[in-house]
């Protein structure tokens, strides 16, 4: 190894790696078995889904460096690239498969296809916009804190009045205080590993509380408001 690569650390390969496999896991549960509602009844769908997606956005969120390291139209530029446009360009291209594959028209289907593009991956999308806001929230503290502040409740105005059957944003909403738990850790992670166990035992006996109280027909997250999301090609 040279001098001039950066050291991988062993127990953040290890959790990418979980979290990457409980994602697909827990898909696949989803949607290779024949009853729909399976998720909801099955002990290990619903311990995954209790927090599979937030450990995902929290790792996001550690390693969303480049916020603190690049200007806003770099970020902007990267990660409309890294995550926007494969977001879109994958859904459209499979949809289309799908589409010739169970032998409908593509004309019929196309206002179907293009609308979709917009929600699926929702989680690189998510990701995109966490880094744009907070990039954008850098910008304006760096400039006058007054002006973020100013930003912010105009910003949380115009969400709160958004009629939620216009706009499929529940998706960032519930995970974006997991992303901003990321970036906290990697912020003060000197800080944090000094009460590393204190912090360990007070996470797990929260969890532990909640998860008395967890209800599946309560998750979700992945309810779409629109219309047309109830009738997705695949």
């Amino acid at each position: 190894m040279t001098s001039n690569m950066k050291q991988r650390i062993l127990y953040w390969d290890v959790i990418k790696a979980i979290t990457i496999f409980l994602v697909i896991y827990a898909h696949g549960l989803q949607f290779f078995t024949e009853d729909e509602n399976y998720w909801q009844t099955d002990f290990i769908s619903q311990f995954i889904i209790s927090f599979h997606m937030p450990l995902f956005m929290i790792v996001s969120g550690y390693f969303a460096r480049s916020i603190f390291q690049q200007n806003f139209i770099n970020i902007v530029k990267k990660k409309t690239l890294q995550l926007f446009v494969p977001s879109v360009t994958t859904y459209f291209f499979v949809g289309v498969i799908m589409i010739f594959l169970r032998k409908q028209s593509l004309i019929g289907q196309i206002d179907n296809l293009l609308l979709n593009c917009i929600y699926s991956f929702w989680f690189l999308k998510a990701l995109f916009i966490f880094y744009v806001f907070i990039s954008l929230c850098k910008v304006l503290y760096e400039k006058s804190s007054i002006s973020l502040y100013i930003f912010i409740i105009i910003f949380m105005f115009v969400i709160l009045n958004i009629p939620v059957q216009n706009i499929d944003f529940v998706h960032s909403l519930t995970m974006f205080p997991y992303f901003i738990i990321g970036i906290v850790f990697y912020k003060y992670k000197k800080q944090i590993f000094v009460y590393d166990k204190f912090i360990f035992i007070i996470s797990l006996s929260i969890f532990s509380l909640m998860s008395i109280f967890w209800q599946s027909n309560e998750y979700n997250i992945y309810t779409h408001h629109i219309e047309s999301g109830r009738h997705r090609i695949y």
